[in-house]
């Protein structure tokens, strides 16, 4: 084995640009994988960053029969949880919430926080850089309210001074004390900023108040389904004894699974199969490359063979050649590897990523490595070692001989070739549709003047503002507020922004009868402000703006798009047309049936826009209706502010209006209807861009592939060719000849891959916006880029052998 090792060191140094090309090949494929396991590790398989964290899970209830998941529990079943449990060391509760945080002299900020019971951080073992954690007594009724901060609100506001923590500040609607500072990076259970206890009380024992998340760490030796097992006893038990809890069981669920469920995980696994088919191309490349150098050697290990080695010496010595191949390749690849993931960690900064979610390389992804080098170096060094040893001595020691491994190389190089453009078509069409998203998701708000908007949110507590009336005089102020302000252009008010979606619901028309849940058809709503199409720049077809006459004393009236017009009464006039829509009724408990909605009044069609898009991400979105905001009353509402110039100078009088009517509101996502609709876009820039490369990689890779097919082929029909042309062959004939062989070879893999790409981007059916998984353009797209750049791979060896000097062609051995 030594020696082997030592020969191929020294094959290596005398074709040292020959093994440096098969080390870039494999850095590529390696190095990918490598990269993307660690990303896939990070956001699938990874334990919690906290002592005994591969046993914390969360703990929900479900309804089966119901179809209902992840139903939240109420503090009363956390306490039986917790008092009756033996299969965990500690069971903690959470509950989320975005709250307003101010201190003396600055204007409140939106905060996401976290209220969890007292044990929560010594469950977790992690202590606080600054002040304290939670004590019990901090938890008890009638306790004054204290907080911590994250190390990133610490940093932003205080400047890490220690003299923030005593400090008193107001968190929603509580007065509280700065009691500690979190470990910088934390944010468990997700992105939180702020914790506060969750103080027993009356009304927090209410079970029809359904509000936490159950955390819990197993016992050492318990798993998840002896865990579960043990809390659905419980959960039976609450079930029978209160009507509340009926028909409900318990759900233990890994983190991973609570936050990278769904999409995410889809996009991940696609991720690690698209690194996956370029290794493949990859190893093509390389065993056809080997292949191509083996079968040249034919001589040398015929005369091996004639002094006594055995075949599978043969191929062990080539074998150990690939393993040092790969591994070299490898190292590079953990370079660039270690790069990428840092880049791809940037990227995704500030997109909701949990914050216990490290993008850093584990023992996992140094075995994953290690396996994906051995596992190549099979794949790429078996193939060529086990050709080249079979050798016929009577034929291939003669003197001046045709290579005898020739003919039988062919073809599998040929074969070799067809996997790798047939791997190369599925990258491209999976990076085809994440490209084609993205133009579609840019395209979303064309017409409109996304870069003059501003827009911003306003939550608005139940507490504060408990019904309708209430809601709509603090945004009716704001607006009547905002009036006259320099540099403002036009201001008005959506539940929903452009491209941001709303509500869906079914609806009835008039003189339709009723008709099944099931049958009825869905319609899209956002409640506007007068004005907001205007500002929008969205032209009224027909009919009128909402005004005076529609409110809580006027008349219920709506106004359509022309899409829904066309959709709903086609070749009528929409004017004057009456329209219901069925409001969701909430069961009495979680575990009771399901209520069917309710139709509510009847609205009347007062006006026709034109089209908007605001639901751009769906294939075929239901059509689009408004109603005027005062018979809503909702709670969310988004702000559009058109200016003259710099919109985001808009920015600092809004938040100042806002603190005029209530000072603990804060603004939530400030910023350009252009900038949210790129924020929006994230994932397809970055998976796309992520897809391009590897595809862009795989077509590089199959490319050079094909060329030195079609290079080594015509090579080997030099004479032949030399014999064409004496005949008479002109070298156009000669180019077609020799393109014509590897066109088989490109149709053949073009052709596969398509067929498979077919498959496998319906995988991708819920990543993609607005984009069919089989997009005609796309596969046409693809079908052209590959077919070009397959033809110029072929073209380029087939014009040298139509340059060919036909004396030396004919002599050719």
């Amino acid at each position: 084995m030594l020696n082997d090792f030592r020969y191929s060191l020294r094959m290596m140094r005398l074709h040292p640009w020959f093994s440096a090309a098969l080390a870039a090949a494999l850095a590529l494929g390696i190095g990918a994988n490598a990269a993307v396991f660690t990303l896939v590790n990070a956001v699938l398989f990874k334990p919690l960053p906290f002592p005994g964290g591969e046993r914390i899970v969360a703990v929900f209830h479900e309804n089966p029969a119901q179809g209902l998941e992840r139903v939240p529990l109420s503090y009363s079943d956390y306490l039986e949880y917790r008092e009756q449990a033996s299969t965990f060391d500690s069971l903690e509760a959470s509950m989320g919430a975005n709250v307003s945080f101010s201190d003396e002299g600055s204007a409140p900020e939106p905060y996401s926080m976290a209220r969890v019971t007292a044990g929560f951080f010594d469950m977790l073992a992690v202590q606080p850089v600054a002040g304290r954690r939670f004590a019990p007594a901090d938890a008890a009724a009638g306790a004054p309210p204290v907080v911590l901060l994250s190390h990133s609100v610490w940093r932003d506001r205080y400047g890490r001074s220690p003299d923030a923590v005593g400090r008193s500040v107001r968190v929603g609607n509580e007065l509280a004390t700065i009691i500690g500072v979190m470990p910088e990076g934390f944010g468990f259970p997700n992105r939180q900023q702020l914790w506060m206890p969750l103080v027993d009380s009356e009304q927090l024992r209410d079970r029809s108040q359904r509000h936490l998340m159950m955390i819990g760490k197993r016992a050492p030796g318990v798993s998840r389904e002896q865990a579960r097992a043990d809390l659905d006893v419980i959960a039976r038990r609450l079930a029978a004894e209160y009507p509340d809890d009926e028909g409900l069981r318990a759900s233990v669920l890994t983190f991973h699974e609570l936050q990278n469920d769904g999409p995410i995980r889809v996009v991940f696994i696609l991720m690690q199969g698209a690194v996956g088919f370029v290794l493949l191309v990859a190893c093509a490349n390389v065993a056809n490359m080997m292949l191509s150098r083996a079968l040249g050697r034919t001589r040398e290990m015929s005369v091996r063979a004639a002094m006594g080695a055995s075949r599978w010496r043969m191929v062990r010595q080539l074998l150990v050649e690939a393993v040092l191949l790969s591994f070299l390749g490898g190292m590079i690849g953990l370079i660039v590897a270690r790069f990428a993931v840092r880049a791809f960690d940037a990227a995704v900064a500030n997109v909701g990523k949990p914050s216990w979610i490290s993008f850093e390389m584990n023992y996992l992804v140094f075995v994953y490595f290690a396996a994906a080098c051995l596992a190549s170096a099979l794949l790429f060094g078996l193939l060529p070692g086990l050709k080249a040893s079979r050798v016929d001595l009577s034929s291939s020691l003669k003197e001046g001989s045709r290579d005898s491994g020739s003919k039988r190389g062919g073809f599998v190089s040929g074969a070799l070739v067809v996997v790798q453009f047939m791997l190369a078509v599925v990258l491209l069409a999976g990076a085809g549709l994440f490209v084609r998203g993205l133009l579609e998701q840019r395209a979303s708000l064309d017409g409109l003047p996304a870069a003059e908007v501003l827009s911003a949110s306003i939550q608005l507590p139940p507490d504060r503002y408990p019904d309708d009336a209430s809601r709509y005089r603090f945004f009716d102020q704001l607006l009547r507020s905002l009036e006259g302000t320099p540099g403002l252009l036009d201001v008005a008010m959506a539940s929903n922004a452009p491209a941001t979606g709303g509500a869906t619901l079914a609806y009835q028309l008039e003189g339709e009868p009723e008709v099944e849940e099931s049958a009825r058809p869905n319609a899209m709503r956002v409640a506007m402000s007068p004005g907001y199409l205007e500002l929008l720049d969205v032209p009224l077809l027909a009919g009128r703006d909402f005004d005076g006459r529609d409110g809580f004393e006027g008349q219920d009236s709506i106004i359509v798009t022309r899409d829904f017009a066309e959709r709903v009464w086609p070749g009528q006039p929409a004017l004057g047309k009456r329209l219901r829509w069925y409001s969701e009724q909430p069961p009495p408990s979680p575990g009771a049936a399901r209520v069917e909605p309710r139709p509510g009044r009847w609205f009347t069609v007062v006006g026709v826009s034109a089209d908007l898009e605001q639901a751009p991400e769906q294939l075929e979105p239901p059509p689009l209706f408004f109603i005027p905001y005062a018979p809503g009353g909702h709670s969310l509402m988004t702000i559009v502010l058109r200016a003259r110039g710099d919109p985001t100078a808009l920015a600092a009088p809004l938040r100042a209006a806002v603190r005029q009517i209530d000072a603990d509101r804060a603004l939530i996502n400030v910023r350009t209807l252009e900038a949210a609709s790129y924020q929006r876009g994230w994932y397809l820039r970055v998976f796309g861009t992520v897809f391009l490369i590897f595809a862009g990689g795989a077509l590089l890779l199959a490319s050079i592939g094909i060329y030195a097919v079609v290079a080594q082929t015509t090579a080997r029909r030099t004479q032949e060719i030399g014999v064409r042309m004496a005949m008479g062959a002109t070298p156009p004939c000669i180019e077609r000849l020799v393109v014509a062989r590897g066109l088989k070879q490109l149709a053949a893999g073009t052709v596969l891959g398509l067929a498979i790409a077919v498959a496998v981007t319906r995988l991708m059916g819920e990543l993609l916006y607005s984009v069919s998984p089989t997009d005609p353009v796309v596969f046409g797209v693809v079908t052209a880029i590959i077919v070009l750049v397959g033809l110029a791979a072929c073209w380029l060896p087939a014009r040298r052998a139509a340059a060919l000097d036909l004396l030396k062609a004919l002599r050719h051995e």
